[in-house]
């Protein structure tokens, strides 16, 4: 849409090295490999950046790199809700997949493995990320108005008393007033993976 296309558009402008140089394209669902040769170049790295909050969409477009990869090497940034895609299928191997989201939980940490425990044999299920970020703001959250210190707005945004990972809580504030309306996590990780294979979290 146009709001994220203006914003991309400044960016190309802002960059402080080398300007972007950016291809504005829409493709259809239906879109084929011999069509999006087109746009790539086999001598270099494309970085494909798939603005759709559709998770089908997603999977095709990697599914279609995917198949000609070997010539057209590619990067595709996506969207939160390919966090859920199983990108370990052989029909998506060979492509880097980046996406953001707010959440990021490392099942490897001695936490994560004792909850997901808990539900598995109390609930026969597997906990969502909704379960560890109620945990996570209940426990920041105790600690803040535990403070007897004062609970100021600016001890809101501190950046400790977390358990899985990073919160930044920043003000909104209102435009004409200056004055803060609410507060949001401004954290947000960028999840890179090959082959359905988690290689860095930033």
């Amino acid at each position: 849409d146009d709001p994220l296309r203006n914003f991309f558009t400044e960016a190309e402008k802002s960059t402080s090295s080398v300007p972007l140089k950016i291809k504005y394209i829409t493709l259809e669902d239906t879109i084929t490999t011999d069509q999006l040769k087109k746009f790539l170049d086999s001598t270099k790295t494309s970085v494909c950046i798939a603005g759709s909050m559709d998770a089908n969409f997603g999977l095709m477009l990697v599914r279609q790199l995917a198949a000609i990869s070997k010539s057209y090497k590619s990067t595709v940034i996506g969207m939160p809700t390919w966090d859920k895609i199983d990108f370990t299928k052989p029909v998506y191997r060979g492509i880097e997949v980046v996406y953001s989201n707010s959440v990021y939980i490392n099942n490897d940490t001695r936490l994560v493995q004792q909850i997901n425990s808990h539900f598995k044999n109390n609930f026969y299920s597997r906990p969502g990320d909704i379960v560890f970020t109620a945990i996570e703001s209940l426990y920041h959250f105790a600690h803040f108005f535990a403070d007897k210190s004062g609970n100021s707005s600016t001890q809101v945004a501190v950046k400790k008393n977390t358990l899985f990972g990073e919160i930044d809580i920043q003000p909104v504030t209102n435009k004409q007033t200056g004055e803060p309306e609410y507060y949001e996590n401004k954290k947000l990780y960028f999840i890179r993976k090959m082959d359905g294979v988690i290689k860095g979290v930033y």
